[in-house]
């Protein structure tokens, strides 16, 4: 593949890598996703590679148990650690959408982590 012709590879595989999650080829989907990171590096495409680690963060959310049965080990670290990583490149560069929506992911796992330690009997109050 000539250079001229790789401008654009790294958004073919991102579309692949959804695609193949789409249809549950999830060991398919990862390889793909990796091969978008580390093209989307090497041709120093931020977007690219700011939407490959928020679409493989989704994932993780997504099919939890289908992301563990292909290997997958949580490739950004914790959660919460992808989220930041996520949020302070997408402040970087200036992704507003990308900022939304990680904001957005954000207060979900806030929530996720507080309503375990609640219970109804706690918001309930005496008339």
């Amino acid at each position: 593949m000539q250079t001229r012709d790789k401008i654009h590879y790294q958004y073919a595989l991102l579309h692949m890598a959804i695609l193949q999650a789409d249809f549950g080829c999830f060991s398919e989907a990862i390889a793909a996703i990796n091969e978008t990171i580390a093209t989307a590096r090497e041709n120093q495409d931020m977007s690219c590679l700011n939407f490959s680690l928020s679409w493989l963060n989704h994932m993780s959310k997504a099919y939890p148990k289908q992301m563990k049965g292909t290997g997958y080990m949580g490739m950004l670290g914790s959660e919460r650690d992808g989220l930041t990583f996520l949020k302070a490149k997408a402040k970087e560069s200036k992704m507003y959408s990308l900022l939304s929506s990680t904001l957005l992911n954000e207060a979900k796992l806030s929530l996720s982590n507080v309503r375990g330690s609640f219970t109804t009997t706690d918001y309930a109050r005496p008339y």
